[in-house]
């Protein structure tokens, strides 16, 4: 079908023994339901089935496709937090230590002043520690998503 895609597959049921027309819809409604192609069958009123072709459809190509297609790429949740928010974030932390005020105030101060790539590599390399005592990390996990 992925081969043929635009269009249908003809002549299906053509030169086929029964057990093997009967398997072949089996699979074909199977894999309409899950939406991956459209079987091009129905049923008449004797109870056989007569078809126009199965043709796959977007999704069907998608899965077939080793790295998951268009389908991947729309899937992507990209998650964004604005460099304020991490800053916002660190100053609370700063604040909530047992750091002497003045050490408080030099630590905030410094976090205002920093730019860009040095940003970005602090933030990074928080997140390296946050995630560096994975026991705690799982733990968090299992009871933030009610394991």
């Amino acid at each position: 079908m992925a081969n043929a895609y635009p269009h249908r597959v003809r002549d299906l049921f053509k030169g086929i023994d029964q057990q093997t027309e009967d398997n072949y819809v089996a699979n074909l409604l199977y894999l309409e339901e899950l939406g991956l192609v459209e079987s091009g069958l129905t049923q008449a009123l004797s109870g056989d089935f007569i078809s126009v072709g199965p043709k796959i459809n977007a999704k069907g190509i998608d899965f077939l496709a080793d790295e998951g297609g268009v389908s991947a790429i729309l899937g992507t949740v990209t998650i964004r937090i604005h460099e304020d928010t991490i800053r916002q974030l660190i100053a609370k932390r700063i604040d909530e230590s047992t750091l002497p005020p003045e050490e408080k105030v030099r630590l905030r101060d410094r976090l205002k002043d920093l730019e860009g790539k040095t940003f970005e590599h602090l933030t990074m390399k928080l997140l390296d520690v946050g995630l560096s005592d994975w026991g705690k990390v799982l733990t968090t996990l299992q009871s933030t998503i009610g394991l």
